[in-house]
This record gives structure tokens, C-alpha cells and sequence, in this order.
């Protein structure tokens, strides 16, 4: 099934999708900052015993009393309530003698006992009955010695799952974003070149600028790409690759009806990056 297509994505296929938008990656660790200022909300599809019963006092009530008739089978997806899912998440830590070892090592959310809070999303098939607010999950099948259901304390890494509808509002807010500051960019160089005009009285044609003005503009331009967060490495004159400063630099201005050939991007991109600190 086509990326496009799935309402979910595992974190895999969430930054592959991540990537082919933006020609950026998107890590676990990218994620988990994401979740943590509220902008994604990681999910988990899970076939587990729920109770959500709330008792007068407003507490939930609990799961492991011998009274068990609130438990419900539940299949569908889950998302966390009263914690940071990812916070969970503890990569496995090896050296480099010890990576074909771990190759198959199954990477885990670690939990307290069983006490976070999760809530029915969507469940699986649909259910017209809704279920509402946060409960428990414990094993749909698995008793401890006292008879008591199980509680859950892993789950699967790879059971983590993104909604493709956040992603898209991440991605579009991601690309606006990119796009103005390298807008802002062209406008600052556009105001440079124009007032160096003006200094030297002379058109403002790459080739008719003084040595010292077209250092002058060099050293602007470098400092444009620092605010930009542009790579200082990437080649000046490599127009091939997506994500290098020639290639966005040459479709933005592109995207604006403008023209200026790639080669000159490169000249001015080449000689910025050999400016030197003047203290």
C-alpha cells in the first residue's frame, strides 16, 4: 500500500514520507521533541484488555481488584494521556563488537507497571459505541499467579505509529516555513547588490563589481546562509542533489519567475564559503 495512501505510519514509513517532502529526515529523537511540544501525537495499535470504569470519587477504577466485570476486549489504537509516549523509549546501547549480536534485538517502549493512562482512539472494526476517556491496558489473555490479568510493561518500538494527517500539517508548515526564510534571503542579497550599485556607481553585473565589493557581498552572503541554517559544507556548484544551497537557492529563485543560472549561484556560493574571519 502506497505511503499516501495509509492513514497511520510506523515511524519507519513516517520518515520515509518525511523525507520524500522535505528531502529531510525525521529520527526517533525528532519525533519524541515533536510529541513533547504538543505538535505530533504518537500512536500504538494494540489488542489488550481496557477498563475505563470511573468510580464516584472520580478515580479510576482498578484493574487489578478481583472484581473484573468493567474489563473490555479491545483492538484498535491507542493514544498516551497522562505521559510523553516516547519518553518511554530507551535505545539499546551497544559497541561497534557487539552490533551483529544485536542485529535482530527488538528495540521497546519501557513502562511503569503498568499505570500510564492510554485512550480508544479508533477502534478495530469500528464500533458505533464509543468509549470515552482514559483507562488501563493490561494482557488480553495472560494471568499472574493471584489470577489477575498482566500488566503490559513493554511494547514494540515498531508498534508506534504517526497520523499521516499530522505529518502532512508538519510538512506543510515545515516547506512554508523553508520557503520564506530562503525568500527572505533573496531579498537581503537583492538589497546588498542594490546598494553596492549605488556605492560604486557602476551596474550591478557580477563581473563589473570591484574585487572588494564582490568580497563585501561574499561575506553578507555567508552570513545569509548561517541565518538561513543553510550547510556552510555543501558544494557551491552541486545542482544535482535536492537538498544542496545551490539546488534551493536555484528553485526558490526559480519559484519567484526570476532567473540567475545555476553556474552563478555557484560562483558567488564558491566564493563565500573562502571568506575568512577579518580579526
Amino acid at each position: 500500500m502506497s505511503l499516501i495512501t495509509k492513514k497511520y505510519l510506523s515511524l519507519d514509513d513516517a520518515n520515509s514520507y518525511f523525507i520524500r517532502k522535505t528531502r529531510n529526515r525525521l529520527g526517533i529523537e525528532d519525533i519524541r521533541q515533536l510529541e513533547r511540544e504538543g505538535k505530533i501525537t504518537p500512536l500504538v495499535y494494540l489488542d489488550v484488555n481496557f477498563i475505563n470504569k470511573t468510580l464516584p470519587n472520580g478515580n479510576l477504577y482498578s484493574f487489578d481488584l478481583p472484581d473484573n466485570k468493567f474489563i473490555k476486549r479491545i483492538k484498535g489504537y491507542f493514544k498516551p494521556s497522562n505521559f510523553i509516549l516516547l519518553d518511554c523509549y530507551e535505545p539499546t546501547q551497544y559497541n561497534f563488537m557487539e552490533e551483529f549480536a544485536l542485529k535482530d534485538k527488538v528495540e521497546c517502549l519501557y513502562f511503569n507497571d503498568g499505570r500510564e493512562l492510554f485512550e480508544l482512539i479508533e477502534e478495530v472494526p469500528r464500533n458505533t459505541d464509543t468509549i470515552d476517556g482514559p483507562g488501563y491496558i493490561f494482557n488480553k489473555s495472560t494471568k499472574n499467579e493471584s489470577g489477575f490479568y498482566e500488566d503490559i510493561n513493554t511494547i514494540n518500538i515498531k508498534d508506534v505509529l504517526i497520523q499521516r494527517s499530522e505529518l502532512d500539517e508538519l510538512i506543510n508548515n515545515y516547506k512554508h516555513s523553508d520557503k520564506q526564510r530562503i525568500a527572505e534571503l533573496q531579498s537581503e542579497l537583492a538589497q546588498v547588490k542594490a546598494q553596492l550599485k549605488e556605492q560604486t556607481d557602476t551596474p550591478a553585473d557580477d563581473n563589473e563589481l570591484s574585487t572588494r565589493s564582490q568580497n563585501l557581498a561574499a561575506k553578507i552572503i555567508l552570513a545569509l546562509i548561517d541565518v538561513a541554517g543553510l550547510d556552510r559544507d555543501s558544494p557551491p556548484y552541486q545542482y544535482d542533489e535536492l537538498n544542496s544551497n545551490n539546488r534551493l537557492i536555484y528553485d526558490q529563485i526559480k519559484a519567484n519567475n526570476m532567473e540567475v543560472s545555476q553556474q552563478k549561484i555557484g560562483y558567488w556560493l564558491d566564493l563565500a564559503s573562502k571568506q575568512v574571519a577579518d580579526k
